[in-house]
């Protein structure tokens, strides 16, 4: 979000379709927000209707409509992700088809990638950085 001052916890905002978000607190450069019209099991709809796609830094332009699948992986089954997870994204269904024609166990995993993702690194010591936690599974082993 961006605002021109920073919200402290306790603010309200109010979205276009007359949603209301509480600002709960604050983590460093991010804020935790607390829908007070659809429980937090609405926030993600509130994300999917006014959020954003966020790209990687060194695309410098506004997200589009199309970035929601352009930045998605082929094998991307579960809702959840701040971002896909970039390594993934050269994969198509065709290479993987191959891949699995050659004999090759294939693994799915889950992970839903972190908004640390877009944190920058201000820190001499990278032991100092602090990740934000990600959430991963591993199905079929």
């Amino acid at each position: 979000m961006r605002a021109s001052k920073t919200p402290k916890a306790g603010t309200l905002i109010l979205l276009g379709g007359g949603e209301r978000v509480e600002v709960a607190g604050r983590d460093g450069d991010l804020f935790h927000l607390h829908s007070l019209d659809t429980g937090d099991t609405g926030f993600a709809d509130l994300m999917v209707r006014y959020g954003h796609v966020p790209l990687p830094p060194y695309i410098r332009r506004p997200d589009e409509a199309s970035d929601l699948e352009r930045y998605q992986t082929v094998y991307g089954r579960h809702e959840g992700a701040v971002a896909a997870p970039t390594a993934g994204l050269h994969f198509d269904a065709s290479m993987l088809a191959r891949v699995a024609g050659q004999d090759v166990r294939i693994i799915y995993l889950t992970l839903h990638v972190g908004v640390g993702t877009f944190q920058p690194v201000r820190v001499e010591r990278l032991e100092e950085h602090v990740m934000h936690c990600e959430w991963l599974e591993a199905g079929g082993l």
